[in-house]
């Protein structure tokens, strides 16, 4: 098989290209967080995990975590 010159290899990369443009401008991506807004709506197990969430945010601590001793100076 004869070696391509760089203009054809070139040429050949960007009729590829057009390709793969062409067949991507019909499918848009969708926003990940569109499909899985208001999937757990009503969930009493992920509004649980939401209030212990919230809980371990403001505390710092697990609900079930054990009481931090303080050492004695």
């Amino acid at each position: 098989m004869a070696e391509l010159t760089l203009e054809q290899r070139v040429a050949v990369l960007e009729q590829e290209m057009a390709v793969l443009k062409h067949s991507h401008d019909g499918t848009k991506k969708r926003n990940w967080l569109s499909a899985v807004l208001g999937k757990f709506k009503g969930n009493a197990d992920f509004a649980e995990v939401a209030r212990v969430g919230q809980q371990m945010r403001a505390t710092g601590r697990l609900p079930n975590d054990p009481p931090v001793l303080e050492e004695a100076s």
